[in-house]
């Protein structure tokens, strides 16, 4: 298939659309060194030019790779780190060195293959079934690298949006342009499948309760800026997505998931809710 095709860039903040089947464990990973936003982005850049262009390539590098190997020990690193006063999250201009290059390694694995399945004619609904099987597959097959992935984009988003937040209550209303406020829209709707994929993931009963215990503590610390991004309507889809799983899920993540839910409300609605 020559060229992107659209669904790649429509993909492009779907990070968690992750469906069960997970498996029973997730990977130890590299021993982590002291993490830093240059050693990342380095991390970052040579691990995004051996992955190429998402879709493009059906099998990506494992952890036996020494690129994502560099990756995952920096990810993890600044998923402990960003945000505090070691590593502060307050200058949008590292947004997309930061959140926007560890989306792209995630979108690559999830999609690893994809243009091998696609054809330009096919349907919205073929599509749909086809990412969706694919992702299954990809899940699967790179979990120890997604995982940590997920868990850092999920962090990296969430502890910059106070600072979006500012910048858009600090914003004259004339320079609110179309473009921003699209801008918004998709990154809100990523933020919003990022938390429903965590979800999705926190009910599969074949993952292992460290990996369970592992996105609930990373869900708990981030919550409150994921929350902040979302208006009303979005955030009773939240409310009601919790409030479904904690009749299904295991008894010792009851209680946390019900916390999550009750914090929902909690969280101010301010100027990136309003647009």
């Amino acid at each position: 298939m020559g060229g992107r095709h659209p669904a790649i860039v429509t993909l492009a903040w779907a990070l968690a659309l992750l469906p069960p089947g997970l498996g029973t464990a997730w990977g130890q990973g590299a021993p982590m060194p002291r993490p830093s936003k240059p050693g990342f982005i380095r991390a970052a850049d040579a691990l995004l030019a051996a992955l190429g262009e998402p879709g493009r390539h059906s099998r990506l590098p494992g952890t036996d790779d020494p690129a994502v190997r560099a990756y995952l020990a920096e990810a993890q690193g600044l998923t402990r780190t960003l945000g505090t006063a070691q590593s502060p999250a307050s200058n949008l201009d590292e947004f997309d060195d930061l959140c926007a290059k560890g989306a792209k390694v995630a979108v690559s694995y999830s999609l690893a293959g994809l243009e091998d399945h696609m054809t330009k004619d096919m349907s919205a609904a073929q599509t749909a079934s086809t990412i969706q099987t694919l992702q299954s597959e990809n899940v699967a097959r790179y979990f120890s690298v997604m995982f940590p992935a997920l868990l850092y984009t999920q962090h990296c988003m969430a502890v910059f949006m106070p600072a979006m937040e500012a910048f858009m209550a600090g914003l004259p209303a004339d320079q609110l342009t179309d473009t921003r406020r699209e801008g918004i829209r998709k990154m809100r709707a990523g933020v919003e499948q990022q938390v429903f994929g965590m979800l999705r993931m926190v009910a599969d009963p074949g993952l292992s309760p460290k990996a369970r215990d592992r996105i609930l503590s990373q869900l708990e610390t981030d919550w409150d800026g994921l929350i902040l991004t979302m208006p009303s309507q979005d955030r009773t889809r939240i409310a009601t997505g919790l409030s479904q799983l904690s009749t299904t899920v295991r008894s010792d993540a009851k209680a946390r998931i019900a916390g999550l839910g009750l914090r929902v409300a909690q969280v101010k609605c301010g100027a990136l809710c309003s647009v």
